[in-house]
């Protein structure tokens, strides 16, 4: 972390500006997370998302979600949904989910959308297997990327 970009303290009733830049080059939500002590007490915060549109971009991962339960136990059945914002007509795109496990990355499934009209929303889920004893998958396990095609 560079230096201008830290508090080592702030007084109170007082304002403290630490410019910053982001580069982006996908549409996404940026967020803001402070942390610190006041009266001895640690506390955390993060700032509403803010959405950043990348100019050009055809489509955009809306949202990931795992439709289970958080603990699902071995060789039991998983349901993840996705859901893809389309900005430009005529598109189809294939949509791969992965899962991050002890022994590295792997593609769990595929799903071929339709396609879509400019500004629409659609979801699409996958089913597969738990096949590692994890306790949480929700945030940190399932992910996935988007192709043109």
């Amino acid at each position: 972390m560079r230096p201008e970009s830290y508090l080592s303290m702030i007084n109170p009733d007082s304002i403290e500006n630490i410019p910053f830049q982001i580069e982006a080059r996908e549409s996404g939500k940026v967020y803001i997370t402070a942390s610190g002590i006041i009266d001895g007490n640690e506390f955390y915060w993060d700032s509403p998302p803010i959405k950043l549109q990348v100019e050009d971009q055809s489509a955009e991962i809306e949202n990931l979600f795992i439709l289970s339960p958080p603990k699902v136990p071995l060789h039991k059945l998983i349901t993840a949904e996705a859901t893809i914002h389309s900005y430009k007509p005529g598109k189809k795109y294939k949509i791969a989910f992965w899962q991050n496990s002890p022994s590295g990355y792997e593609k769990i499934g595929e799903s071929n959308t339709d396609t879509f009209q400019s500004n629409e929303e659609k979801s699409y889920t996958i089913e597969f297997f738990q096949q590692v004893n994890l306790v949480f998958m929700r945030y940190t396990l399932i992910f996935m990327k988007m192709i043109n095609y």
